[in-house]
């Protein structure tokens, strides 16, 4: 990038890509579609265009702070993902207590510790309290978030104010929601 952070982009040949970027925890899951003169973009799960790869192989990263901002490539960096697996033990506790000062107010996490499961429920418990932290104006009836393993990724927001993320573990990346996603589920939630 131009201020000299990196960008993280590996892609399959299934159409689907992962997005790190320097400045940002999250680890984005992409999908591929085709743009104008051919050129590859690729989106979140919310439709929300990160990057565009042209024939020629240019290539620009689109975010709110650098739309259409060209990188240049300096190899492949494939391994350069952060291991979701490596959380302190009292990572629950933490999460919880981080996401309640953030809302200002008491917010508990249930988390799906199985271990087959544990290391992609972490990583979408991470990705819930950054999306409602970003969307805490519409987050005002979250008293708990529980995050699940299951066959299908999934929001649902309770009565009782339970957020129910449910993650395919087996998907890893792709099997969990994005922050943005989150934000979108809340927003339009709150609005309905």
């Amino acid at each position: 990038r131009a201020d000299g952070s990196l960008v993280t982009f590996s892609r399959s040949s299934d159409g689907q890509a992962l997005l790190k970027l320097a400045t940002d925890e999250e680890v984005w899951a992409l999908f591929k579609t085709r743009g104008a003169a051919n050129a590859e973009i690729f989106k979140t799960d919310t439709d929300k265009l990160m990057l565009r790869l042209t024939d020629r192989g240019n290539l620009s990263l689109h975010t709110p702070h650098y739309p259409g901002e060209p990188l240049s490539v300096d190899g492949a960096l494939s391994d350069a993902f952060p291991d979701p697996s490596r959380e302190p033990s009292d990572f629950e506790n933490r999460l919880a207590a981080f996401l309640s000062l953030r809302v200002g107010r008491l917010v508990s996490l249930d988390l799906d510790e199985s271990n087959a499961a544990k290391i992609w429920v972490h990583d979408a418990a991470k990705l819930a309290v950054k999306g409602i932290v970003k969307a805490k104006e519409h987050a005002n009836d979250v008293t708990q978030v529980r995050v699940v393993a299951g066959r299908f990724q999934e929001l649902n927001l309770s009565d009782d104010g339970t957020l129910t993320v449910t993650v395919n573990p087996q998907k890893k990346y792709f099997g969990r929601p994005s922050s943005d996603k989150i934000v979108q589920f809340l927003r339009a939630r709150f609005s309905s």
